[in-house]
């Protein structure tokens, strides 16, 4: 079992290495309430990129801090899915091909900004809602494998729909996580 733990739970105007955990518990709560998407799909894109090892921040993976935020994020700008289904397809496709991360950044896990150009800090701009002049991405290296991945997998479960095969309940997940 891997463990974070948190023990300073101010939060100073000036950047800090320390992430406040605590508020994001209470951020994400808050979040939750207004976004029935935000926890499932968030623990959807969490497995998935964790079956890939593209979870791990020390090696430049994601943390789930800052996909949580691109999650956050994605709902409040995107069209209403009608499903987690749908919302799913959704996001990934949007991750995996239209966001451009050069020119948009995630700003406070609650809107994607066009920018223009994006400092090159990473390979990723998400701001920290608790400090904002702070990268929450700034580890971030396989940005690239990790659209990859989510571009392969939006691929395949449009492939599976228009196919129109019936799929075996737990299956599709099965799938996408060995073949993408």
């Amino acid at each position: 079992m891997k463990v974070d733990i948190t023990f300073d739970n101010s939060i100073n105007a000036e950047p800090s290495s320390v992430w406040c955990g605590i508020k994001f518990i209470d951020w994400m709560n808050i979040e939750a309430d207004s976004s029935l998407y935000l926890r499932p799909l968030a623990i959807l894109l969490k497995k998935l990129v964790a079956i890939h090892n593209y979870n791990v921040p020390f090696h430049g993976g994601i943390s789930s801090y800052v996909l949580t935020l691109m999650t956050s994020a994605f709902l409040r700008e995107s069209p209403k899915a009608s499903s987690i289904a749908q919302a799913f397809i959704h996001i990934l496709s949007y991750y995996g091909a239209a966001f451009d991360p050069n020119r948009l950044m995630i700003y406070m896990g609650r809107e994607i900004l066009d920018v223009g150009v994006v400092p090159k800090q990473s390979d990723i701009l998400v701001t920290d809602p608790f400090k904002p002049q702070m990268n929450a991405a700034s580890t971030l290296t396989q940005f690239a494998e990790i659209r990859q991945l989510f571009f392969t997998t939006y691929r395949y479960l449009i492939e599976l729909i228009m196919s129109g095969k019936e799929v075996e309940k737990g299956g599709i997940l099965k799938r996408i996580y060995s073949e993408s």
